[in-house]
């Protein structure tokens, strides 16, 4: 057992290397592209703009790549919801009939589907995860079908090995099944394990599926996976039902404007990411000072002061942690609004102090246009809260 434990770590880190190295070549040798080119006295500004694309390009791959490792680790930040998954999977439908192309796309929807609590966003990536999968498993197949199936499940029995350990409640399912090529026994004991792939060099990560199964463990359910080769497959999620209201959007998640006025105070410990988010805010409009430290942004909160905004980095050295520091700044300066800021997960939230959730957070890394936003939404939330 612990030499497959090894195996598997063998297998994970160098996956990880291997996608990363692919991904860190292409940005590095995009950019000094660019860079080499600018330095010439008549510079081809398109050549630049495609060299941009591209380490752009790379860059979001490598934040898939990140944000697919920590739903693997169940660590990554979940924003959770009261819905109805039936609503879910009908939206979902046209991503569906866009990804399996040529495919009989079904819905089998359960009439009073309970509700259950989790994160809208990741539910929909986990769905196109399967979909993807279902795609390459049905490109032999004649008469392509997929069928989504929503029903209501009561779990009663603590033993039951048919759903991997889930307590007893009440559960919503939501199942996926193809006709496709299926999978022999050894290989469904494996599908869901990290960077496990059957396909060709290239072709796919092996994240999809284990990205579904974190998920799905964070959320409080699981995922089981039922195949039989030259018959087709069915991946089955487990939601928790949860009886609260569905979730209605506030007025500050309506939000489209992303520009403002106000002055924002950044306090970050690395000075080349405070500086670029001094960038990014000021081409938004925002008046914006720096501070690298907790013990500095309340200096500049004093000396420099009034400020509309702290956007903190979650974790900073020096004895004052973004946590501590918002608390300070709020104590001292009720209005003030606190937005804070992350390369972890969202457990590091729960480390540095249980009441860190009162405060938003944008997880790095981040493009411009969902600062902004983020930042809209929290001046225009009650608070300093989106």
């Amino acid at each position: 057992r612990q030499a497959q434990k090894m195996e598997a770590l063998g297998q994970l880190t160098g996956g990880i290397a291997h996608d990363f190295n692919n991904l860190l070549q292409v940005m590095i040798g995009y950019l000094d592209m660019i860079q080499r080119t600018a330095d010439k006295p008549q510079y081809d500004q398109q050549r630049i703009l495609r060299s941009a694309g591209n380490a752009r390009d790379a860059a979001e791959r490598a934040k898939t790549l990140t944000q697919q490792l920590l739903a693997f680790s169940r660590k990554q930040k979940l924003q959770g919801r009261v819905i109805n998954l039936n609503a879910t999977v009908t939206s979902a439908q046209e991503m569906a009939v866009r990804t399996l192309v040529d495919t009989d796309i079904r819905l089998v929807l359960k009439h009073d589907l309970w509700n259950c609590r989790v994160d809208p966003t990741q539910t929909e990536v986990a769905l196109l995860n399967i979909f993807i999968n279902a795609r390459d498993a049905l490109e032999a197949a004649e008469n392509r079908q997929l069928t989504i199936e929503t029903k209501n499940v009561a779990i009663q029995d603590l033993a039951s090995t048919s759903y991997d350990g889930l307590m007893p409640g009440r559960y919503v399912s939501v199942a996926i099944t193809d006709n496709g090529s299926g999978m022999p026994a050894a290989i469904v004991n494996r599908v869901m394990d990290p960077f496990f792939t059957t396909k060709e060099e290239g072709k796919g990560s092996g994240l999809g599926l284990s990205m579904v199964y974190g998920f799905m463990k964070q959320s409080g359910g699981t995922a089981r996976i039922y195949s039989e080769e030259g018959i087709g497959t069915t991946i089955r999620m487990y939601f928790p039902a949860d009886d609260s209201q569905l979730h209605m959007l506030t007025a500050a998640e309506h939000i489209l404007e992303q520009s403002g006025h106000e002055r924002i105070l950044v306090v970050e410990d690395r000075p080349d990411v405070a500086e670029l988010a001094r960038m990014v805010l000021e081409e938004y409009g925002y008046s914006c000072a720096l501070a690298l430290s907790g013990k500095e942004a309340l200096t500049v909160l004093k000396d420099k002061g009034p400020f509309d905004l702290l956007f903190i980095d979650l974790i900073m050295p020096g004895g004052m942690n973004g946590i501590m520091l918002a608390r300070e700044a709020k104590r001292l300066y009720p209005a003030l609004k606190i937005s804070l800021t992350t390369g972890y997960s969202e457990n590091s939230l729960e480390r540095t102090d249980t009441g860190g959730i009162d405060y938003d957070v944008i997880s790095k890394p981040y493009i411009p246009t969902d600062l902004a936003k983020k930042i809209r939404q929290v001046m225009e939330g009650p608070n300093g809260v989106s």
